[in-house]
């Protein structure tokens, strides 16, 4: 109970916000009333940190609030700059320990993938181990050049976003931990792959 009275009011506000993107947006752009929207927050805020609020205190809070939400003009910055947007769903990831043979299942996996036209492999790898994103048709052959690999983990039924940006060259931005359902509902039901 004590870390509700050590939160601010700028944490609670803040928390209160995420509930709502919708509201947060509109607070970014600046068109919500302030005055308005600290009666409403108000009981809130009192019955999280077990104490009476002035209206002033909590318009405050808000103030900071808004002061660190990005602008409209610097969400349409961003939009602007992407040129398209591709989205692929049926997606595998498996991670296995670095060894000196899976340099040679990687290659293999290549070779073997290069004429298939919806063919999807990334590879990403670390001090320790290695990442392998591939569509789910390519999981059986993935499995057959991996064999003998240790896999440490596999992801199934995953997605990931492209962006081409106009001024710059294409730029991957994988979130391999997006379900598919999530992807959906940004995309407002559509989803390539």
């Amino acid at each position: 109970m004590y870390t509700k009275h050590m939160q601010t009011i700028t944490a609670s506000v803040e928390q209160l916000l995420r509930e709502s993107p919708w509201l947060t947006e509109a607070l970014g752009e600046g068109i919500v009333n302030l005055s308005a929207l600290a009666r409403i927050l108000k009981p809130s805020l009192e019955k999280q940190h077990l104490r009476s609020f002035t209206d002033g205190a909590v318009i405050m809070a808000l103030k900071r609030v808004q002061a660190g939400l990005p602008t409209k003009r610097a969400r349409l910055r961003v939009s602007q700059t992407v040129q398209s947007l591709t989205v692929r769903s049926n997606i595998v990831q498996y991670a296995f320990q670095n060894s000196p043979t899976l340099m040679k299942a990687q290659e293999k996996l290549l070779q073997r993938a290069h004429d298939d036209e919806d063919a999807c492999v990334f590879f990403a790898r670390g001090t320790f181990d290695t990442g392998i994103i591939v569509n789910e048709s390519l999981e059986d052959l993935l499995q057959k050049v991996t064999v003998g690999e240790k896999l440490i983990k596999s992801f199934r039924g995953l997605s990931y976003i492209m962006t081409t940006e106009l001024a710059q060259k294409k730029v991957f931005q994988a979130s391999p931990g997006t379900p598919k359902a999530t992807c959906r509902r940004v995309l407002g039901g559509v989803c390539a792959g």
